[in-house]
């Protein structure tokens, strides 16, 4: 493929959703390696590395032959489902009656599939945020947590990392506020006993992302093609003309 512009994110994501597929079956050491867009050599290593979608789309990678485009949409399609089911059950987690869950949950999703965001990624990873704030809940709240509540834990952190830097901002972000709220609702139970599977789920945990980013982290050369003249010419800003409010909305000139 050659990618002449930058512009068409939706099916630039869904060809590296694909190409992901092909890596996880024929070379996963080698996933971050992937010179398919020319002049990119390596364009998987983006902001985010996109691994979660395209583990979302792995069962589906016979629907692709004849169109790459298709997993793209069912990655979505499945992050966006993840996302309602999880933000529910977080509500629902949270003490909100059945019908204001449902009330709650369809404004978030209806935030996070807006026009600009549903062609990427990003918002609908929202789904691995929401799994790790219940995982985390669910442990503090339990006398005796099961082993694959730990699990779990360690699995959203995991897949949240993989699935978009936007939302490890925000869990880094929110944790000032949602930790303090878990740990002040009178319903901790017995959290100096959780505290060392708590500490070996986070250092796994760590271990893990950071030995499956290893490659991302260390090797970005691909990066110095966007320092280029070629590349500032094709993405300079160009005047905009703003029409009046009340004239023209939403057009932008």
């Amino acid at each position: 493929y050659t990618r002449k512009v930058a512009n068409a994110d939706s099916l630039f994501l869904s060809l590296m959703v694909d190409h992901g597929t092909d890596r996880l079956i024929s070379d996963p050491a080698n996933y971050y390696s992937a010179p398919f867009l020319f002049p990119d050599p390596l364009t998987m290593r983006l902001s985010s590395t996109y691994l979660t979608h395209s583990l979302l789309a792995l069962p589906f990678k016979g629907l692709s032959e004849k169109n790459p485009y298709i997993l793209g949409e069912i990655a979505r399609f499945l992050a966006a489902l993840l996302s309602f089911v999880a933000t529910f059950l977080l509500l629902r987690k949270f003490g909100l009656e059945r019908n204001l869950s449902v009330l709650g949950t369809s404004i978030i999703m209806l935030i996070l599939l807006n026009a600009a965001s549903i062609e990427r990624f990003q918002s609908l990873s929202f789904c691995w945020l929401a799994f790790t704030i219940l995982a985390l809940v669910e442990i503090v709240e339990k006398e005796k947590p099961e082993w694959w509540l730990y699990l779990s834990l360690g699995t959203s952190v995991f897949l949240l990392v993989h699935a978009s830097i936007y939302m490890v901002v925000a869990l880094l972000s929110l944790s000032p506020i949602f930790l303090p709220a878990i740990l002040n609702s009178g319903r901790v139970v017995e959290l100096k006993k959780k505290i060392i599977p708590l500490g070996v789920t986070s250092v796994t945990t760590i271990g893990v992302t950071a030995f499956s980013l290893w490659p991302w982290l260390t090797n970005r050369w691909d990066l110095g093609a966007f320092s280029t003249e070629e590349f500032i010419e094709v993405k300079r800003w160009y005047e905009a003309k703003i029409h009046q409010f009340f004239y023209s909305l939403p057009e932008f000139g």
